[in-house]
């Protein structure tokens, strides 16, 4: 579904990312894993389209994307949910959900994909007339998956959904996260919390410092020891 290929970022004279290469397939939970400055939230900014690569490709569905602008992106189904989650904080929670399902024009389908979010995310129903500032940093977090949703993602990029949360609210993020993968949505996942990460996810990839080191499947992550060390030093 997802492939980049040999993808070099610079930030100003600094290289992020070495050309890395990896694929998502279709209808997976794939991880990138690594320590702090790793290079995992750029390659989904560069994936989404909010940097542009020096070096390499990316492509979707067969189709290359490297120099679609952010909203064309969007509109091929790749979402991106950002680290520090990034609501309008002036806005209800219904606003905010809206601006997610603003390239979808049917009306009923904005009306499904609402009663879908509300499904998952009851908190968001009964807070929907509530200024998001005022909202706990879990129930932020579940707002800007669920705007996330209103668009009808075929792939849904997450960069650090637990960042910052409970563990009771980090188990019902990654069992809604778990939910959306079983209903079809492809899943890229950026988290810190390991073991949430190896416990969700069929496939993950290690980046240290830019590069690319290893690939693996799941909780067979957590034995390898350049794992161990990116994660408990």
């Amino acid at each position: 579904m997802l492939k980049v290929e040999d993808l070099e970022i610079y930030y100003h004279q600094i290289r992020a990312l070495t050309g890395i290469s990896f694929e998502v397939d279709k209808g997976e939970i794939c991880a990138l894993l690594g320590a702090n400055g790793a290079g995992k939230t750029t390659t989904l900014r560069a994936i989404s389209g909010l940097l542009k690569p020096f070096r390499g490709r990316i492509l979707f569905m067969d189709r290359e994307i490297t120099s679609l602008p952010p909203h064309e992106i969007v509109r091929k189904g790749i979402i991106h949910v950002p680290e520090g989650r990034g609501v309008f904080e002036e806005l209800t929670v219904l606003e905010n959900l809206e601006l997610g399902g603003y390239l979808v024009k049917e009306r009923e389908t904005i009306k499904k994909n609402l009663s879908h979010v509300y499904e998952l995310f009851p908190v968001l129903y009964e807070r929907r007339r509530q200024l998001a500032g005022t909202l706990s940093g879990g129930e932020q977090q579940m707002l800007a998956i669920g705007r996330g949703l209103l668009a009808h993602p075929r792939l849904l990029l997450l960069d650090e959904p637990s960042l910052g949360l409970s563990p009771i609210l980090v188990k019902r993020i990654s069992q809604t996260i778990k939910r959306i993968n079983e209903e079809g949505v492809t899943i890229l996942l950026v988290e810190q919390n390991i073991h949430m990460a190896v416990e969700l996810t069929h496939r993950g990839y290690l980046l240290e410092t830019g590069s690319l080191l290893l690939e693996g499947e799941g909780r067979e992550l957590l034995k390898n020891e350049k794992v161990k060390e990116a994660y408990l030093g």
